[in-house]
């Protein structure tokens, strides 16, 4: 009984033995790996006319040097019309059908995009087991070099976005992005050779490249990136870029001034409306339903698949033509917030303190050391952490800078000043804002004692922020046009000088550009003991009438 038991065993172990799969893989797999990949390739019968275009075009002899490699090959039924002669045609369909990856079809590390060996992103998905959407049919076979799949379909190269446009001019939007193609020298390649007779470097040879300043924001023609593109039918264009342009006011000096420039204007609009069209991701089918998207700046994109008229499958990404595609102002021109701490300059910096404060916007603010004198109260030193009395400013029109690129549009001004000493509790904290605009005189004062000049609203006007001291929350303050005392050079705030009118409340910004502000203490009629500044931040926030 034994011996039987015994013989049965032996024989289920032949048995298994002789039809185990895995060691024909194995012995097949131990076979291919000591051809390379053009070998391999070869010895596939249904591979035929791939490798006769391999060696025809010379991707043969590239794929024998590479070390390592995948190759998604059509099988010869896949080359059923197609034209083997078209030289452009088939090099761009070899040259997308390998990769210097190595990538196992099961491998679904790699799903998404890979670069071809052209430079071109193509899709692999190893959960589908397909290639650019190509179902895998035959997967893994190994060569010394690299792996084998066979696809039922040719994969011809796609166009990146950006080279996609090439076919798209008879949109305007297309053709402004095209409007900003030049040539540039390349930095990398050309070599320096001396100096000309005004200082510059000369090169020798000189290496040129194409150059677009669009792309240096919005990648395009990146195929390491995927974007979704939104391209807007001419009526729609022109209608956006007339809303755009009042907000981009752009000028250009001439001897004697400033002018408006319409061609710059209308320029710069466009710049910022076909860059609002990129979204950096790629519109899902089941993202399709949504009515808007975020783009690349972060701003709100409305999407209406009733607006699509055709779709661009590109390398890196889709093209959408739309009747239209009306973003918001109010989206698009957003608040402009400038922490206290972070300013640009002072009067003096021995003055001034940051403070660390948890209610504060960005975890700080600032105080000026000062002194002040209040009816009823004996002289106060506020020095902060500071017991240095030479720290102390005793003045007015202390400033502290800051700066903003603003649009030409209406802003409301606001800040939150922050006194929380609680002596100060029932006194008001009045602080000025002066204000030069873009491509005009800066702010300035010729000495501690001057009035501050080249403030838009002349000597005798200014923005007043005003709140009450030691209250126990913060408050966000709107700032105001009060009346100055002009006759004094420490412009003192006029009794009964709030303006109070609605414009009086709005400040119109005539250009877009580097607005120029200075923050300063005041007092009503003395010089002396002018007190503190507090600043948290100031914030332009856009006033969109017409949107």
């Amino acid at each position: 009984m034994k011996y039987q038991i015994s013989s049965v065993l032996l024989a289920l172990a032949l048995l298994f033995a002789a039809c185990n799969p895995w060691d024909d893989h194995t012995a097949l797999s131990d076979k291919n790996m000591a051809k390379n990949m053009v070998e391999l390739i070869a010895d596939q019968e249904d591979l035929s006319t791939f490798a006769a275009m391999l060696q025809q075009y010379g991707y043969d002899q590239t794929l024998a040097d590479m070390s390592s490699c995948t190759v998604f090959a059509p099988v010869n039924a896949a080359w059923e019309g197609i034209d083997l002669n078209d030289s452009v045609l088939v090099k761009g369909i070899l040259g997308s059908m390998i990769t210097d990856l190595k990538i196992r079809s099961n491998d679904a590390t790699f799903n998404g995009k890979i670069l071809a060996i052209n430079g071109k992103a193509v899709g692999f998905d190893a959960d589908e087991k397909t290639f650019e959407g190509i179902q895998i049919v035959t997967a893994d076979l190994a060569a010394a070099n690299g792996l084998l799949h066979k696809v039922e379909a040719v994969s011809k190269r796609k166009d990146n976005l950006w080279e996609a446009l090439d076919k798209l001019t008879q949109y305007k939007q297309v053709r402004y992005l095209l409007s900003m193609n030049t040539q540039v020298i390349d930095l990398d390649k050309s070599v320096p050779s001396g100096l000309d007779e005004n200082g510059k470097i000369t090169y020798d040879p000189i290496v040129m490249k194409d150059y677009n300043a669009f792309l240096e924001k919005y990648p395009l023609n990146n195929e390491r990136e995927v974007f979704s593109y939104f391209i807007v039918e001419d009526a729609a264009y022109d209608r956006m870029l007339s809303k755009y342009a009042p907000c981009f006011r752009m000028e250009t000096k001439t001897a004697d001034a400033w002018a408006f420039d319409a061609a710059l204007t209308d320029s710069i609009a466009a710049f910022n409306l076909c860059g609002d069209y990129v979204l950096p991701f790629l519109l899902e089918e089941d993202s399709l339903a949504k009515s808007q998207f975020t783009n690349f700046d972060g701003i709100k994109i409305p999407f209406s698949q009733a607006n699509v008229k055709e779709v661009i499958d590109c390398s890196n990404g889709y093209i959408y033509i739309l009747s239209d595609c009306n973003i918001s102002l109010k989206s698009k021109i957003r608040p402009i917030r400038i922490e206290g701490e972070n300013y640009n300059g002072c009067m003096n910096p021995f003055n001034l303190a940051t403070r660390y404060k948890s209610w504060a916007s960005g975890g700080y603010d600032v105080m000026l050391y000062g002194k002040s004198k209040f009816e009823n109260f004996p002289t106060q030193q506020f020095t902060g952490t500071s017991s240095s009395a030479t720290n102390l400013f005793n003045g007015t029109n202390y400033y502290i800078e800051y700066l903003a690129q603003v649009n030409s549009v209406d802003y409301a001004i606001y800040y939150v000043a922050h006194d929380d000493y609680e002596g100060h509790d029932g006194l008001a904290l009045e602080q000025k804002l002066f204000i030069s605009m873009p491509n005009r005189a800066k702010l300035n004062k010729k000495n501690a004692t001057d009035s501050v000049a080249n403030n838009y609203l002349g000597n005798a006007r200014c923005f007043v922020g005003s709140s009450w001291a030691a209250s126990p929350n913060p408050e966000r303050v709107r700032l105001t046009q009060w009346d100055l005392d002009a006759s004094a050079p420490t412009q003192y705030l006029l009794d009964k000088g709030e303006v109070k009118t609605p414009e009086a409340k709005v400040m119109t910004v005539p250009t877009m550009g580097e607005l120029t502000m200075w923050l300063c203490n005041t007092t009503r009629y003395n010089n002396e003991d002018a007190g503190f500044m507090f600043l948290d931040y100031i914030e332009l926030e856009p006033i969109i009438v017409n949107d």
